[in-house]
């Protein structure tokens, strides 16, 4: 979705509607496979990542006799899913504007934050994928004894990069307010995505 606002909105809608009507689950992820837009591949990778990250809680549910541990785990995977398409649809300077947008001027720093969160997000994830190539040049594979040293390498690349934003916009001058007019483009398949998230959510209500 080109529209960051109408993105948000479609989130939410789809957010609420799985985790709080359970029999819109399966719509919300037939949702996700319409209009996700990505190869068969990439769709079968996220989907064993959302089961892998939801099955822990899932089995400590079932261990302790919780009825409904499976339909927690069903939400877990499609909430996820969702949210994999969000970060991947974001570009550079959308929660900037949006926040502007918002909040007006005070909102400009609330939209900093998040865009040197966002830009962190992605720095750690290149920095994982150079790590595991890393790994397959010698021979080796992501497991129990390369995992740790691949999140605390990750954290403390992460940690150094918000020590250097934060030096590199305090010797720039920056204490707090900018100037930012806000632009968004919108595309008739963002209304569409939106409409059928609205359809989801009232016929969980509804039914």
């Amino acid at each position: 979705m080109s529209d960051v606002r109408l993105r948000v909105i479609t989130l939410l809608i789809l957010s609420v509607s799985v985790f709080f009507l359970p029999q819109t689950a399966l719509l919300g992820f037939i949702w996700w496979l319409i209009f996700s837009k990505q190869s068969l591949r990439l769709m079968i990778r996220e989907v064993l990542a959302a089961v892998l990250i939801s099955a822990f809680p899932t089995v400590i549910l079932l261990l302790s006799s919780d009825a409904s541990a499976l339909i927690y785990g069903v939400k877990t995977v499609v909430l996820l899913l969702l949210a994999f398409w969000f970060g991947r649809s974001c570009s550079p300077g959308e929660f900037q504007h949006l926040f502007v947008w918002l909040f007006g001027k005070h909102g400009f720093d609330l939209g900093l934050a998040c865009e040197i969160f966002m830009m962190q997000i992605s720095h750690v994830f290149h920095d994982a994928k150079g790590y595991r190539a890393a790994l397959s040049q010698k021979n080796k594979r992501l497991g129990p004894k390369t995992i740790l040293p691949l999140a605390f390498g990750v954290t403390a690349l992460s940690i150094r990069r918000m020590k250097l934003s934060s030096k590199l916009l305090a010797r720039r001058g920056y204490v707090k307010g900018g100037t930012c007019k806000p632009v968004f483009y919108a595309e008739k398949a963002d209304v569409l995505r939106l409409v059928f998230a609205a359809g989801i959510f009232v016929f969980g209500i509804l039914f």
